[in-house]
């Protein structure tokens, strides 16, 4: 059996980063190979094909020197089981030049997970090393192949649909700590500082409210950056300002993501672009899971989170109005939002399930490794 090195951040709790998630499905979905991952405190596999390749500290939004260092020191003392190393990482200097100085001294077939849509892609093909660069939707697969880089290919992330995703006990708790009892919710959870999403979201509550007023707004967005700050305080003012504070909720870590899943009704990604956010948003393919439909923008990739209408509905970036007239009518049509809902549903099912991942994945590693002539493994 092959034994495959995943180099991402740390994989430990809190699960609230789409990128830790991810790896961490894909390790214990794996069919076939040996998964061996970087780990923080409280992470043990659950499957006997994974293995901790060296136990670190937590890991942060943004991994720092010392946690980039333990790592680069793991990939130049390589075990020789390893067959193939896959890095979890966007496009960036720093790990381009940790990887090239790997890859050059064990001499491994390598693949490139780029889970998140880079802001330019001029110079990106210098960053992008892997022997396969998988890009998680189609229009970044097109976007960095236009932008030279060679031998992308597409794989959409999935999520573990083998557990209950929801969380009733969960959901009950968010009732009385939002105070939502007799409310709809509604749930936003992109960002504060690289979109226009989380005021467009505001601006469109305050329209859903003169017709639908018995709906609350979640925000759950966790602060990446020091811009977060000034764009939520600006969005809190005007809230207050339209009366709309009593209404609003402001959550930044959540440590029970799928209870406030379980609790909403609909969630909102009126967002132009993903920046920093995974291609297709792990946490709208969970509320999608749960028979929940999602309202996002006609931006890409997002829209192909939904799949020509099939999970939710798109909206033309910007048009407020028409946002808050979409986002009433599914609330205030129980029929209409279930029905949307198992459609959702199905959707995942067939389309980001992450055994489907896992087995494409598993299928480019035999493709390199018989190419380096590492055989297939059993």
């Amino acid at each position: 059996m092959a034994s495959i090195l995943y180099v991402s951040k740390p994989l430990s709790p809190p699960w609230n980063d789409s990128g830790k998630n991810l790896v961490r499905d894909l390790a214990e979905a794996s069919p076939r190979h040996g998964i061996e991952v970087f780990a923080g405190p409280g992470f043990e596999p659950a499957s006997a094909r994974v293995r901790i390749r060296k136990r670190m500290g937590p890991s942060a939004y943004a991994p720092g020197l010392a946690q980039k260092a333990s790592v680069f020191g793991a990939l130049l003392l390589l075990p020789s089981r390893i067959s193939l190393l896959h890095f979890f990482f966007a496009p960036n200097l720093a790990t381009s030049r940790m990887a090239g100085v790997a890859l050059r001294i064990h001499r491994r077939p390598s693949v490139q997970t780029v889970s998140s849509s880079p802001a330019r892609y001029e110079g990106v093909a210098s960053l992008c090393f892997g022997d396969r660069v998988v890009a998680l939707s189609e229009h970044n697969r097109r976007r960095l192949t236009d932008a030279g880089v060679r031998n992308v290919v597409k794989i959409h992330p999935g999520i573990d649909l083998s557990q209950p995703l929801e969380n009733p006990e969960g959901a009950a708790r968010w009732r009385e700590k939002l105070g939502a009892a007799g409310r709809r919710v509604l749930l936003y959870a992109g960002d504060y500082e690289f979109s226009q999403g989380a005021r467009i979201a505001m601006d469109a509550f305050r329209r859903v409210r003169e017709t639908f007023p018995e709906v609350m707004l979640v925000y759950a967005v966790r602060s990446k950056t020091p811009a977060a700050g000034p764009v939520e305080a600006r969005i809190k003012s005007d809230a207050t300002l339209w009366g709309l504070g009593p209404h609003v909720r402001f959550l930044n870590e959540v440590d029970d993501i799928r209870g406030l899943l379980t609790l909403s009704d609909l969630s909102i990604m009126p967002v132009e672009r993903l920046y920093a956010k995974m291609d297709v948003p792990l946490v709208l393919l969970e509320h999608m899971a749960m028979g929940r439909p999602v309202v996002v923008s006609d931006s890409q990739p997002l829209v192909e989170t939904i799949q020509g209408g099939r999970g939710g509905i798109a909206v033309k970036h910007g048009d407020v109005a028409r946002l808050g007239v979409v986002i009433a009518d599914l609330l205030r049509d129980d029929g209409a939002r279930e029905e949307l809902g198992q459609s959702a549903r199905r959707l995942v099912e067939e389309e980001f399930d992450i055994r489907r991942a896992a087995d494409a994945y598993a299928n480019l590693y035999d493709e390199l490794l018989r190419a380096r002539g590492g055989g297939r493994s059993p």
